[in-house]
């Protein structure tokens, strides 16, 4: 049952790279950098920090714990190693996906294992689900930000409120979860949030990111 919950973002990034518009220039610097970073990262959180969480019913504390150690603090720790590691400064936005989503490869199934002792449904198929949907916006978002700092697309708000959507939702979905929230409610959340990383992902790849004519 854990299988599917540990393979399934290391087979996204597989996918990622197979599906990389030029093979030669696929960051794998960046991908070993990811790996080497979430490895480290998650044994001394296993190491070092407890699994016990006091769950408080009220959805905002819930909400910034998992906002800050699922999300923000890895997110730093990735944009940090890629700024040092990461040679090429004009393709670090689109390093930066490699490199988080081979530290999430890592991350994520060693964080749930370590923290949670009975595995359900959401823990197993749902949460790596959602979060792999999180880091394919967050490529498109990465895109398109890419795609105005080099002149390539307009001036527009539209980056960083994908990038915003991207990092804030699968938090929330999780707290849903956490607080025993109905069933339909995190199924609904998820479905639409995963639907969501897709067009994104179908508009990257089909090159309509509002580039400049």
């Amino acid at each position: 049952m854990k299988l599917f919950m540990i393979l399934v973002l290391p087979i996204s990034l597989a996918y990622a790279i197979l599906k990389n518009d030029s093979r030669e220039n696929v960051p794998y610097a960046s991908v070993l950098t990811g790996f080497v970073l979430g490895a480290l990262y998650s044994f001394v959180e296993c190491m070092f920090t407890s699994s016990y969480y006091l769950t408080r019913y009220a959805f905002f504390p819930n909400y910034v714990f998992y906002l800050c150690f699922e999300v923000l603090l890895p997110c730093f720790f990735c944009t940090a190693a890629c700024l040092i590691f990461i040679k090429k400064r004009d393709q670090a936005l689109l390093s930066l996906f490699f490199v988080l989503a081979a530290f999430y490869s890592v991350f994520m199934p060693a964080r749930i294992i370590h923290r949670n002792a009975v595995f359900d449904w959401y823990l197993l198929f749902v949460k790596p689900v959602v979060y792999t949907g999180m880091l394919f916006v967050l490529k498109y978002a990465f895109s398109l930000l890419n795609d105005r700092l080099n002149g390539a697309a307009p001036k527009s708000a539209l980056p960083q409120l994908i990038l915003c959507a991207a990092l804030l939702v699968p938090p929330a979905i999780d707290v849903m979860h956490l607080l025993a929230t109905p069933v339909w409610t995190i199924a609904l959340a998820s479905a639409a949030y995963v639907l969501f990383a897709l067009w994104g992902c179908r508009q990257f790849s089909s090159g309509n990111i509002f580039r400049q004519r």
